[in-house]
């Protein structure tokens, strides 16, 4: 899977909640190529909001 990303350039970030949430699914049950890459998507979406929401959170120094 990583090979593919890379393939792609799809941006690959590590997180620890998220492969311990996907180790427990039996890849097949896990559903269409559809439901995959709209999963895909999503988080996609959801990690660039959350790059992006930083600087905010950020308090300016005295």
């Amino acid at each position: 899977m990583l090979a593919v990303a890379a393939e792609r350039g799809v941006p690959i970030q590590k997180d620890s909640d998220l492969v311990e949430v996907l180790s427990a699914l039996d890849p097949a049950t896990v559903g269409s190529d559809a439901a995959t890459a709209l999963t895909a998507a999503l988080l996609d979406g959801l990690y660039g909001l959350n790059d992006r929401a930083k600087p905010a959170q950020r308090k300016p120094r005295p």
